[in-house]
C-alpha cells in the first residue's frame, strides 16, 4: 500500500462527494461550507486529498485539507 497527497484539480474532483459528506458529517466542529466551496478550492489547487493506493489501485481517502487566503498569509479552513 502507499500512501500520497493529490493536489492536482483533475485528482481531487474524485473526491469532492465523500470531502463533503464528511465535512457535512462533523459540522459541529469544522463549521459549514457550502457544496460549491470544496469544489472552487478543488479547481483553484487549495483542496489536497491524503489517499492509500491498495493492491487493487482503488484509492481510499485518508483525509484532505482545505487552504486558501493571500499571500503573505495562509488561512487553513478544514482539515
Amino acid at each position: 500500500m502507499t500512501e500520497k497527497v493529490l493536489d492536482a484539480p483533475a485528482d481531487v474532483v474524485a473526491y469532492l462527494e465523500q470531502i463533503r459528506r464528511l465535512a457535512d458529517a462533523n459540522r459541529e466542529a469544522l463549521g459549514f461550507l457550502p457544496a460549491t466551496a470544496y469544489e472552487e478550492a478543488a479547481m483553484k489547487g487549495r483542496l489536497w486529498v491524503a489517499v492509500e493506493e491498495n493492491a487493487t489501485t482503488a484509492k481510499d481517502l485518508h483525509g484532505y485539507l482545505f487552504f486558501g487566503d493571500r499571500f503573505p498569509r495562509l488561512r487553513v479552513y478544514q482539515i
